[in-house]
């Protein structure tokens, strides 16, 4: 799975580990997910890169000038690889 988001999530400290509890649960099922950040914030950067560590995904940054697409085209590939040969 892959998200696009700013980070800017509830600041509710129990919300954010109930994510990082449903993303691990998930990771555990064999479901990735990356984040393609767009936050300017250090925090909601910070809590972007846990999400994708804890979904065993990629954190890719953009940053407004076109910079995370090629990131972003080789975190779709590499996905549908890793599905591919999990099918197999």
């Amino acid at each position: 799975m892959i998200i696009a988001t700013d980070g800017l999530f509830s600041e509710n400290k129990n919300a954010e580990q109930q994510l990082l509890k449903l993303i691990n649960d998930n990771a555990a099922r064999g479901i990735r997910l990356s984040v393609v950040g767009f936050g300017i914030s250090q925090a909601a950067s910070d809590r972007m890169k846990k999400m994708a560590g804890a979904g065993n995904g990629s954190y890719i940054p953009v940053n407004g000038s076109g910079s995370g697409d090629s990131f972003l085209l080789d975190e779709i590939r590499n996905q549908s690889r890793i599905k591919n040969r999990e099918e197999k």
